[in-house]
């Protein structure tokens, strides 16, 4: 799936189709949480809803030939909730605006020490639906667990309690991420951590803020000894090149860029000198489809650089667009890998 050979080079390339983050819901499932929090159905409706929902994204993911995905996200209300009510010290907030998107969120409220509670659900979300993706991928596929990065985190928190965002990205690194990323992994062994720090990439925080928070990273990625996925949205990667620069030498981060608002992204990837990228072409602030042709050219480039492994996806969490545009928008992202695969065979 979206391999080809380099004929120029010799070496074998490799082009694969991604979901990253959420995937808006549909209107039956949104009515079936509607009917819940109304009293009208049982948490056992609920959740065979949610199942049923799940395979329904799955067959359209392998349908598309994308079969490298989170399941959709389709439990939690934003990038937030509800992990933040699995954390002592943690209330849900006012709702707050996500960077200029028409989406919204329950800021976390610091009122005490942070610190992750035992009986959190998460890691059994995604056993059960890794269990729905065994079901209709068998085993060829990849699920990945979204979660916030430490620095988003702690700049989107209210913080009453430590007045510090230095510490508030340490201690939510610590106290949440790694312990909830340990359980993940442990319960689904072949899970990947996928982490979005879109404010690394933003100019809301200073670079010595933006630098302890990878250290932070790269503390996580060396305690968990297991690949990551970090994201990086809504800004322009070429501002904190030194910084990531940082971050890549570990062998087992897999960086993300946003490739619509990176303002040349091609000499970026080439100052980076990266091999495996991971680069949001389908913009999810926009209703406006991209085109496939245009997509597989941006390939192109993106392969001419240097990176022998190409992740294609949507830039950030598909939330804020209707689903039925979020559905045309994957099918184009698995066409536009597929182009690549097609070359296999005529070459192969």
């Amino acid at each position: 799936m979206g391999e080809f050979y380099d004929f120029l080079g010799g070496a074998t390339l490799l082009v694969k189709a991604t979901l990253n983050g959420s995937f808006p819901r549909d209107i039956k499932l949104a009515k079936l949480y509607s009917r819940y929090y109304s009293g009208k159905i049982t948490y056992n409706v609920l959740e065979s809803g949610i199942r049923e929902h799940t395979r329904k994204l799955f067959r359209m993911l392998r349908e598309f030939g994308i079969e490298i995905f989170t399941d959709g996200m389709l439990r939690f209300d934003d990038l937030f909730n509800p992990l933040i009510n699995f954390v002592d010290g943690v209330e849900p907030g006012r709702l707050s605006r996500f960077f200029e998107c028409t989406f919204y969120f329950r800021a976390p409220v610091i009122k005490s020490r942070i610190k992750l509670k035992t009986n959190v659900p998460i890691p059994d979300w995604l056993y059960y639906s890794s269990f729905l993706a065994k079901e209709i991928f068998g085993s060829s596929f990849v699920i990945k667990q979204a979660l916030p990065g430490p620095l988003t985190l702690a700049t989107f928190s209210v913080d009453e309690y430590y007045r510090d965002l230095t510490t508030l990205i340490h201690v939510w690194s610590t106290e949440v991420l790694e312990p909830l990323s340990r359980m993940i992994l442990s319960k689904v062994p072949n899970a990947v951590i996928e982490l979005h720090e879109p404010v690394l990439a933003s100019r809301v925080v200073s670079k010595e803020v933006k630098r302890a928070d990878i250290r932070e990273i790269e503390d996580l990625v060396s305690s968990l000894g297991k690949p990551m996925w970090v994201l990086t949205y809504f800004g322009d990667l070429g501002d904190i090149i030194d910084l990531v620069s940082d971050l890549l030498v570990s062998d087992k981060v897999l960086l993300g860029m946003d490739y619509r608002s990176t303002e040349s992204p091609i000499s970026v990837i080439k100052e980076l000198g990266v091999k495996k990228l991971v680069v949001g072409m389908i913009d999810s602030r926009t209703t406006v489809l991209e085109k496939i042709l245009v997509m597989k050219a941006e390939v192109e480039e993106i392969l001419e650089a240097g990176v022998k492994e190409v992740y294609i996806s949507n830039n950030a969490p598909l939330d804020p667009l209707p689903e039925v545009i979020a559905v045309r928008k994957l099918r184009r992202l698995g066409r536009t890998a597929r182009g690549f695969a097609s070359l296999t065979r005529l070459i192969g």
